[in-house]
Order: C-alpha cells, then structure tokens, then sequence
C-alpha cells in the first residue's frame, strides 16, 4: 500500500511504513517498523528493536543510537553522546541535525509524529504526541523548539501524523482531571460527549495544532491506520499489546549534498559542524 507520503511494505512477516517526502530529494530516513515476529519478541526494548530490524533489513549501522524514555511529556532531546544507549534520558521528542546519529521511538496508540525540512540545513524531529501530549501541544511546540534553533521556511517543513488510536476508539472517563484538561485545551471539534465518556480525535487535534503554526495543509500526510483498528499491522495498549511497540527509527541521510546548499557547507554538516 502507498500514498504520496508514505509506503507500507511486508517483509518476512514484518509490517514497515516508510515515510516519503516526494517534494524534496532524499535528506532523511524514517521507518516505522510495525507488527512483526522480532518486534513483538523485542518487548518494547528499544536496543533489542534495532537489532531485531536490521537483522530483518540484513543491514548494519554504525550510527550512534538515541532512545529515550518516554514519559507523556514534552522535552525534547537533541544529539549529545551521553544521551545514547545505554542511557536513556526522559523525553519524548528527538531532534536530529546531524547524519551520525539515529533515533527511535515507540508506539502502541499514542501518535508518532514527524516534523522535517531540507532548510536552513536537514533536520528531523520525531515526537511521541500520547493524550498527554496531544492535550500539552507538544507538536506545537516541538515546532516553536525547532523555530528557535534556526530559521524555518515552513512552505519547506514537512509533517506526518500517526498511525495512532483513531476517534472512534479513543474515550476517557468524563470523571477525569486529565479529560477535563484536554476539554479545555484541545478544540471542541476534536472531541465528542457520549453517556460517561469523552471520545478524543488525538490525530486530527494533532493536524490543528500543526496548522496554528501556520504549517501548510498540503504538507501535512495523515497516515490512514488506526492501531487499534488494525491490528493486522499494528500494536495497541488497549487491544491487550501491553509491552510490545511499534518502533520508529529516524536519522538524516549521510548523501546531503542532495540539499540545496553550497558543498562546502555540506561537508561540514557532515563533519557534524
């Protein structure tokens, strides 16, 4: 199955989403590796994940590896050594500028989120937008942390939304603090009253956060699966996958002179400069 932003392949068993930029030449990579026989062996342990996919791949990397733990929060972490495996530093996003790194997320129900843009050098932001999250803006304002690193042309960034829960199977008890946060903080279009609970909208609160930003409409690719769903290819906490994740592994593309830059300044971005 594909779209004009991304691709589902089968491979051995496995379920991977490639996410594509078709407007821009290639500067990054991002797969989502979904259900599969290694990742559900994998237990969402992120090392034993990357290794279970590039045996799968029959590839090897010698990029360092960035997985943080993820708390339904919004720090963001940015490539520094002491933030890679083993350690595993609280967070859930990830801003990659540099081709020596690659980063991971996991997922079962909450939204992957990416955020990515050739300019003003390629750069990756991967988020972990769970309700937590969602109701916190932590797409939003992954978007203003990126903005206050460097300058953005946001006719240039690009984004992708999910595969997470969908609005149909997303509720919360009415007699919540949480869901009364979220009543609050996200629009009323993206949540609905029904007897004892609240039904939330997590992808396309998402999309609406994105485009206060004033990122374009036409940039945005929803990803058409529900975890819960469809749980052909994916992991859902609320379907009983209480310890298996889908695995997101991002990094930026070592061949960056396919920007839109001088070469010298290409070299240094891959001297990580």
């Amino acid at each position: 199955m594909s779209s004009k932003g991304f691709i589902l392949q089968e491979k051995e068993g496995h379920y991977i989403l490639e996410y594509l930029c078709p407007k821009e030449n290639v500067f990054f990579s991002a797969r989502l590796f979904m259900r599969g026989n290694g990742i559900t062996k994998a237990m969402g342990d992120p090392a034993l994940s990357r290794e279970a996919v590039y045996s799968l791949l029959k590839e090897n990397s010698d990029k360092k590896f960035i997985a943080p733990q993820q708390v339904h929060g919004i720090n963001i972490l940015t490539e520094e050594d002491s933030f890679c495996i083993p350690n595993r530093p609280a967070a859930d996003g990830l801003f990659l500028t540099n081709s020596c790194y690659e980063g991971s997320l996991r997922f079962a129900d909450c939204v992957p989120v990416i955020l990515a843009s050739p300019l003003p050098r390629p750069w990756v932001l991967l988020l972990h937008s769970g309700y937590k999250g969602t109701v916190q803006n932590i797409a939003g304002n992954g978007l203003d942390y990126v903005a206050q690193k460097m300058d953005l042309d946001l006719k240039r960034v690009y984004a992708w939304i999910g595969p997470g829960i969908s609005k149909e199977f997303y509720y919360r008890s009415q007699n919540d603090d949480w869901t009364t946060l979220g009543q609050r903080e996200i629009s009323s279009n993206h949540w609905q009253k029904v007897d004892e609970r609240v039904y939330f909208d997590l992808p396309g609160a998402i999309e609406t956060q994105l485009r206060e930003k004033k990122l374009l409409e036409a940039n945005i690719t929803m990803i058409p699966f529900c975890s819960y769903r469809d749980s052909k290819y994916c992991y859902s906490y609320r379907k009983n996958d209480k310890r298996e994740r889908m695995f997101l592994l991002a990094s930026l593309s070592e061949k960056e002179c396919s920007c839109h830059f001088h070469h010298s300044l290409c070299d240094n971005i891959k001297e990580g400069l």
